[in-house]
């Protein structure tokens, strides 16, 4: 057995029997209780001093913590662990019935989770504590761990420790790993959960007392919301960690975003909803709780439920295709466009919605995404009106709300079953009132103009016909000196991975070992980079085609030109040493929902020496994917658009005339690593506007 098991920790531990059935019989168990469960540094030990305040909402402690269970079984007089946790029901709730217990999935364990869940069962009110602040939330615990100074109730702080970037690096992945571990406990144990951000709670004391007691239906009278009470835990991080935190992110920038990248709460927990993914997907904000960043309650949601009339919009009367069908109803739709279908729309996003949602659906990417983008554009400001533009089922629409919590997002999308999705989650979160759904077409000019204050489409113009037509028209709607930002493949570094794809399919037909299936499957990747070139689409042939277009920068700026962008940025959205490894590892999962290792290691080699072929800048300028940026001038004076010839590199930029020198070494270097020229090579040059008369 385990030495840290629960039975192991209590083996020896000498209990009362008679005392405890006293009490047993005694007390009374609570009639409410709550589970908080939390990462260490994320405000938990405030927490429970806020609330064990008013004497009305708990006792919430880490009862059930491995340091201290043994300690808290002896003065219970149990070795059992469900006599355990309804025996801490009965002594350590408050006089109105109410227990509080904090845990980590590690506590859970070590009792077990069937014994944990079946007394904290559906009717016990659970909450998500976390930090968004992950690198804030290591050099804490590094400092708190380094001085043995974790808490203050006076304010002192101690002198800081030497900083350690690699310690810090431990402490950072420590809390990713338990954050991780305790919603995927949340996940097997099916429960509801109602989200804690670190950053919302400690500036709202009153806010969240007022949340919990909502929760529980506790009446709380005024003067228990007032101040910092007596024995109140006080922040003891000061300007040391501030520039601690600096210094992190810019050595170990690479290891933030992998980190970032790891963590389930961004993709899962979102401030709208989330999905417990046991069989049936589930809602992870339920009526009880707006959700996991920073949603306290349904009855007092976090954004600023900014109502706005849709018809100042749009040029054009709306009517609801809920009046044709139910699931519908709320989505809008120009009252001209409600009984047509607009081309192109193929069954993954009808009939097959909820599939495509499955899929794609991610808030971690688009929050990292929008995140890199406002790195380099002015946000947008106060209660901001945005644009979405092909919206699905919603993971940009929450990103947004997230980051611009008072702002108005019209929601568009040619798919109705998709924006039924979103609709569906803002109803359980209580936020329908901050998004417009609409289905259309944004080929067409619906809106009024210099309205939006950003607009932002994400994998949205590769499967129109006329991606051009769909920029003007939303451009016009955008104020002077907002943006309208869009995130696409690119043909070029498609092209050379079709290149290397090429010699793993030519290897596999003469003489090396892959399964059909997946070697079938790369010879349709292949194809795919050859169908969506940058070029015209004829309608009839593209018609059933749902991806149709990869880009180029050279078809970027002339679109620039067309629409009198003040200024043109390009940039790919990640920077990555493996982009090939990379893409393939994502095909495979997507597309026949395999690992790497339906890869053999031959085909491996052969796509990292081409990689090893190339520069960092090179991987970073063929762009796999990009993201495109049109900002409009405001009065005229703006910066000047950057075009192909003239442009000058600043930090994160595309330069076209370099880039092109580089990848004109590159794809000699590559056509000598593949030993021959083909067909692919000279449509990649082509591409890049390389090709040679």
């Amino acid at each position: 057995m385990n030495d840290m098991s629960f039975a192991n920790l209590v083996r020896d531990l000498e209990v009362d029997n008679a005392a405890f059935r006293q009490n047993w019989d005694r007390l009374a168990p609570a009639d409410r209780t709550y589970v908080v469960v939390f990462t260490a540094r994320s405000g938990s030990t405030w927490l429970t001093s806020v609330l064990s305040a008013t004497k009305q909402l708990g006792y919430p402690e880490e009862y059930i913590n491995p340091d201290f269970v043994r300690a808290v079984a002896q003065a219970q007089n149990t070795r059992d662990p469900e006599c355990l946790l309804q025996m801490l029901k009965r002594r350590r709730c408050t006089p109105n019935g109410v227990f509080g217990i904090e845990v980590r999935a590690i506590d859970v364990a070590l009792l077990s989770e069937e014994t944990f869940f079946r007394v904290f069962d559906d009717k016990t009110v659970f909450f998500n504590l976390w930090r968004d602040n992950i690198v804030a939330q290591g050099i804490s615990l590094f400092r708190a761990v380094a001085t043995g100074h974790y808490h203050s109730t006076d304010g002192q702080v101690r002198s800081p420790p030497s900083y350690d970037g690699e310690e810090i690096r431990r402490w950072v992945r420590h809390i990713a790993i338990t954050e991780n571990d305790n919603l995927r406990m949340l996940r097997r144990a099916q429960r509801p959960i109602r989200g804690l951000r670190y950053e919302d709670i400690v500036r709202d004391r009153e806010g969240t007392i007022e949340a919990f007691a909502r929760a529980l239906d506790v009446s709380i009278e005024p003067r228990e919301l007032v101040g910092p009470v007596e024995g109140e835990t006080r922040k003891i991080g000061d300007d040391w960690n501030s520039k601690a935190e600096q210094r992190f992110r810019r050595e170990q920038a690479g290891y933030v975003a992998e980190i970032e990248g790891t963590r389930l709460i961004k993709a899962e927990a979102s401030v709208i909803c989330g999905s417990v993914e046991n069989g049936d997907r589930q809602s992870y904000a339920t009526k009880r709780g707006a959700g996991a960043n920073g949603g306290l309650s349904a009855s007092k949601p976090p954004l600023g439920n900014r109502a706005m009339d849709p018809q100042q919009i749009f040029r054009c009367k709306l009517a609801d295709l809920g009046d044709i069908k139910n699931d519908f109803r709320g989505i809008l739709a120009p009252e001209s466009e409600v009984e047509s279908i607009p081309k192109g729309v193929t069954a993954q996003f009808t009939d097959n919605a909820e599939l495509y949602h499955q899929r794609y659906f991610s808030t971690d990417q688009t929050d990292w995404l929008l995140r890199n983008t406002f790195a380099r554009i002015r946000a947008p400001e106060v209660r901001p009106l945005i644009l979405d533009i092909g919206s699905g089922s919603g993971s940009t629409v929450i990103s947004l709300l997230k980051m611009f919590r008072d702002s108005h997002i019209v929601a568009s999308d040619v798919s109705a079953e998709l924006l039924s999705l979103l609709r569906a989650a803002l109803r359980r979160a209580d936020s329908e009132q901050n998004v417009t759904t609409v289905r259309l077409d944004l080929n067409k000019n619906w809106f009024h103009e210099e309205l939006f204050d950003f607009a932002v489409g994400k994998a949205i113009l590769h499967h129109l016909f006329d991606p051009a037509l769909l920029v003007e028209q939303v451009f016009k709607a955008v104020k002077p000196g907002g943006s309208l930002v869009f995130y696409e493949p690119f043909e070029p570094g498609n092209a050379m991975l079709a290149l290397v794809l090429r010699q793993i399919v030519d290897a596999a037909n003469s003489n090396q070992h892959m399964e059909a299936n997946v070697l079938k499957y790369l010879e349709q990747r292949i194809g795919v980079v050859q169908v969506m070139r940058c070029e015209e689409k004829a309608i009839v042939k593209y018609a059933n085609i749902d991806d149709k277009w990869m880009f180029t920068r050279s078809y970027f700026d002339r679109v620039a030109k067309r629409i009198g962008a003040d200024r043109l940025i390009i940039y790919p959205t990640s920077k990555t040493n493996t982009p090939f490894q990379e893409a393939i590892t994502t095909w495979l999962r997507i597309g026949l929902g395999r690992s790497p290792d339906a890869v053999p290691q031959w085909a491996w080699d052969l796509v990292h020496r081409a990689e090893d072929e190339l520069s960092v800048d090179c991987k970073e300028d063929i762009l796999m994917t990009g993201c495109i940026i049109f900002t409009k001038a405001t009065g005229g004076t703006g910066e000047p658009l950057l075009t192909a010839g003239e442009a000058v590199r600043s930090e994160g930029d595309v330069v076209p005339v370099a880039e092109a020198r580089r990848l004109e070494e590159q794809i000699r270097e590559l056509e000598r690593v593949l030993g021959r020229k083909t067909i692919e090579v000279e449509r990649l040059k082509e591409a890049v506007g390389l090709a040679r008369n």
